[in-house]
């Protein structure tokens, strides 16, 4: 965000995207949320489309032997799955 606001100060931080929208919903100022969790708020508009893009990454982790359990395997098969079917998170 430094690149798009440059040396404004920040007022308010957190590291939980649901607080932060609801800073957002509640005029604290504006912020940057992935496309899938933004576009559900009919209250949000997009701004500054152009002048702030990043592009996200995402780490799944799962111990060696619980990828052995069937129930295990599935969800971590499921999530991969969803990520890479839904380029919204990535945007």
């Amino acid at each position: 965000m430094h690149d798009t606001v440059g040396e404004r100060p920040v007022v308010f931080r957190s590291t939980s995207p649901l607080v932060q929208l609801e800073a957002v919903r509640r005029s604290f100022g504006i912020g940057m949320f992935p496309t899938c969790l933004a576009d559900s708020e009919p209250t949000l508009r997009r701004v500054l489309a152009v002048e702030a893009k990043t592009n996200r990454g995402f780490w799944i982790a799962i111990h060696e032997e619980l990828r052995q359990v069937p129930r295990m395997a599935a969800v971590f098969d499921f999530v991969i799955e969803i990520f890479g079917a839904n380029k919204a998170f990535y945007r």
